[in-house]
């Protein structure tokens, strides 16, 4: 429910379920962990894997450039890089498939 914030709002969600169960009487410094571990978990799954994929499908575009152009955005641009990663990708995908349909149709 939180994913709909972007990035404060999976935060939101850990810190809320870490101090469930450090609230917890029956919760030890395992549960702590667990709870950490599954969220890093579901986390890394989300932006590495379900992301790409999503976006591939929506725009028709490969899941590994999606996730080549979103690390090239983090590495220049930090997290502003990282928001406008995917939509520049798509307009670079535009203009090289332009590009090449000219070029193919090019009088000879």
């Amino acid at each position: 429910m939180m994913e709909f914030v972007p990035y404060v709002g999976p935060l939101f969600a850990w810190v809320t379920a870490f101090l469930m169960v450090l609230v917890s009487p029956e919760a030890g410094i395992g549960s702590l962990v667990a709870i950490s571990g599954l969220y890093i978990f579901f986390q890394w799954v989300e932006g590495n894997i379900m992301v790409p994929m999503v976006m591939s499908r929506t725009l028709n575009l490969s899941p590994l450039y999606i996730l080549i152009m979103t690390l090239i955005g983090a590495t220049l641009g930090g997290m502003i890089g990282v928001l406008i990663s995917v939509p520049l990708a798509s307009i670079l995908h535009i203009f090289y498939t332009d590009w090449m349909h000219y070029r193919k149709h090019l009088p000879e």
